[in-house]
């Protein structure tokens, strides 16, 4: 009977730890200002190089958004 009363208490603290995330999950995502993620960009490709005849390594620069300059790097790969 102990064991019993053990496990229900331990099934209501799981129940009630699970409900208390949820909730405050969604009250995190209504306080949350809404951020602008996208922007326009105008950029131009610096360099472009062939690192390892597998790799290409692409460097451009230019303005993002209203207010923003960017400088991004990227490496592209042909491999699956």
């Amino acid at each position: 009977m102990y064991i019993h009363l053990c496990i229900v208490a331990a099934m209501r603290r799981s129940l009630f730890l699970i409900l208390l995330m949820f909730s405050l999950h969604s009250l995190a995502n209504t306080l949350q200002p809404d951020l602008m993620i996208e922007f326009n960009g105008d950029f131009s490709i610096g360099t472009s190089q062939l690192t390892d005849r597998i790799n290409y390594q692409v460097s451009a620069s230019g303005g993002a958004g209203l207010h923003g300059r960017i400088d991004p790097s990227n490496v592209f790969t042909g491999q699956q």
